[in-house]
């Protein structure tokens, strides 16, 4: 990367969330949401970038856990009637991986009126399983 294109992609990303249009790492990482409205899931596309890496060179476990909790706590919050936050998570890792993109797809495994249980998946761009994140999410009251 050229001098100075993290910086300017941080200033980038506190401009948007300033403006209400989507958190600060979201936009730094490049995150690309997608709802899909007939099977109630949501999936995410992110390139794999520099700062998502351990000193490994790979995917850092913690990015695995981010992007599932963020990917099931936006499915709640669209399909199971509001906000919600995360009151159990749990994250296995399969596969390593430190270039390309990679998609999440977060689903729910049961919808009560209060506590939902979801699941999510992340995989290559080549379609192998690199991590999957099971989290029970408890509805905000307004």
């Amino acid at each position: 990367m050229e001098q100075g294109y993290w910086e300017d992609k941080a200033k980038q990303a506190v401009e948007k969330q300033n403006r209400g249009e989507g958190a600060f790492l979201y936009s730094l990482l490049d995150f690309t949401f997608t709802y899909d409205e007939q099977e109630e899931a949501l999936y995410i596309d992110i390139p794999i970038s520099e700062p998502m890496l351990n000193s490994g060179g790979s995917i850092h476990g913690g990015m695995y856990a981010y992007i599932g909790d963020t990917a099931m706590g936006y499915l709640c919050m669209n399909y199971g009637a509001g906000p919600s936050v995360t009151l159990e998570l749990k994250t296995q890792f399969f596969h390593a991986v430190s270039e390309g993109n990679i998609r999440a797809k977060a689903y729910f495994l049961k919808k009560g009126r209060t506590v939902q249980f979801t699941e999510a998946t992340i995989h290559s761009e080549e379609g192998t399983l690199l991590a999957k994140l099971t989290g029970t999410f408890y509805k905000i009251k307004k």
